[in-house]
């Protein structure tokens, strides 16, 4: 079932649930900002001071880093690209059967969209949330020329506690430090005890976070590029939308393609990032 809701200010979003789980999209950045498993705890981490606003990034959830990550050579054009600040058109909920419900949503070119990035294009995001949480981006090249892009799922995964928890596929990768400038190769499994902005190369599509009671499973599909990211005790402080202690509870684990790993995609031609996540609690 879908309903369509909308916060005090207007802000719209929409609420989908089934018989084994929930979530909640906000159609602005087509972003999944909630997702719960037979009720259980929350996967994904979302700020206490999170903003549901017009043409402000949401803090936490799923944001769609595109068609740009990181940012843009031109100081003034937006940070992580505009996907993220964008109205997508809500296309369809597809009850598969009664555990499985699909919604795809989709952004176009715009007038407005031509004055950050001039192309034509078609943005298509589905997510499938059952047991499983699988959220794909399909880019479609509508244009009469070829572009260029980088993108990301930057998914913030909600834990009990940062120093806890370990990460499991990135050993022996090869990693972009992003705080360092530095290339570096990880030795060992991720243990996290301090800031981390790191861009893995070829990383494992298929990765492990592990805590006392709980272990969640990434499975990235089209992508060559990894970002893990805290803040840490620091740099938390400058993030508006973020509490101090809040840098404790999440970590953003990110299917990429960023750095070496940019998409050309020619006119006519589509490429698809796409990532499935689920857990076992303990």
């Amino acid at each position: 079932m879908v309903e369509f809701k909308t916060f005090s200010n207007g802000f719209p979003y929409i609420e989908v649930t089934n018989s084994v789980s929930s979530a909640k999209i906000a159609l602005q950045g087509a972003h999944i900002f909630e997702y719960k498993k037979d009720g259980k705890n929350e996967l994904l981490w979302l700020s206490s001071l999170a903003q549901f606003e017009e043409n402000k990034p949401i803090r936490g959830g799923i944001p769609i880093c595109w068609p740009w990550f990181g940012p843009h050579s031109e100081p003034s054009l937006p940070q992580h690209g505009f996907a993220r600040i964008s109205l997508f058109s809500f296309i369809s909920c597809d009850e598969k059967d009664d555990i499985t419900s699909v919604v795809t949503l989709k952004l176009t070119d715009s007038p407005k969209s031509k004055i950050l990035w001039d192309f034509s294009f078609e943005l298509l995001v589905t997510i499938s949330i059952s047991k499983e949480l699988y959220v794909s981006i399909k880019t479609t090249n509508t244009d009469i020329k070829e572009f260029k892009i980088t993108e990301a799922l930057h998914t913030y995964l909600n834990v009990e506690n940062i120093l806890d928890a370990e990460v499991f596929g990135v050993k022996k990768s090869t990693y972009f430090d992003q705080l360092s400038k530095t290339m570096k190769v990880q030795k060992n499994d991720l243990h996290i005890d301090q800031e981390i902005d790191r861009i893995y190369i070829n990383p494992n599509n298929k990765l492990t976070l592990k805590e006392k009671n709980r272990t969640i499973f990434l499975q990235n599909s089209h992508s060559n590029s990894l970002v893990i990211w805290n803040p840490w005790r620091e740099k938390v402080k400058s993030i508006k939308d973020m509490q101090d202690h809040e840098y404790k509870n999440m970590l953003c684990i990110e299917s990429a393609n960023v750095l070496d790993d940019s998409k050309i995609v020619q006119p006519d031609r589509s490429i698809t990032l796409s990532l499935k996540l689920s857990s076992i609690s303990y």
